[in-house]
């Protein structure tokens, strides 16, 4: 089984409750538990990704499951958004730094799902500041976690060709 395509059908899960919660669709701290889970079970998977199969890759997913940490903490205990928005500003100038990598050795796929990426951490970070509106941040994140993390997280762990580049 393809580890990172796991981690990324874990990212498409907590990417996809994150942006029903933000419509409304259950309370914050009922996706906490979902982020949480989704932080601890792929910070696990990232440093076995690090160690074993991909570094860059690993370095990656880790800060995606640091993020996703911080999102599930913050909003089990209720302590509004800053704190995510804090995490998000660092998530999104990391990614930019693995976008600008990705571009620049020609890996096309990765690099168009790491800008839309950091549009997502941005526009949190937005929201966590109150610069932009809960739905915005909800249906980024919700159409993000098809096209940027379900749909390659299919195509690695079924072998199916997906890459661009």
């Amino acid at each position: 089984m393809n580890i990172l395509g796991v981690a990324l059908f874990l990212f498409g899960i907590a990417f996809f409750v994150f942006g029903l919660s933000c419509l409304g669709k259950g309370p914050l701290k009922e996706a906490a538990v979902i982020l949480t889970l989704v932080g601890i079970i792929n910070a696990i998977l990232s440093v076995y990704l690090v160690v074993k199969v991909d570094p860059v890759a690993g370095g990656l997913a880790l800060t995606l499951s640091l993020a996703w940490l911080v999102a599930g903490w913050n909003n089990l205990k209720g302590y509004g958004l800053l704190p995510f928005g804090n995490m998000a500003i660092f998530s999104a100038v990391w990614v930019a730094l693995y976008s600008v990598s990705f571009w620049s050795q020609g890996a096309i796929t990765f690099g168009i799902c790491t800008v839309l990426w950091v549009w997502a951490f941005v526009s949190a970070a937005l929201l966590a500041y109150g610069k932009t509106s809960v739905k915005v941040v909800a249906w980024t994140y919700i159409i993000e976690a098809f096209i940027t993390l379900l749909y390659p997280a299919w195509c690695l762990v079924f072998g199916v060709p997906f890459i661009l580049g």
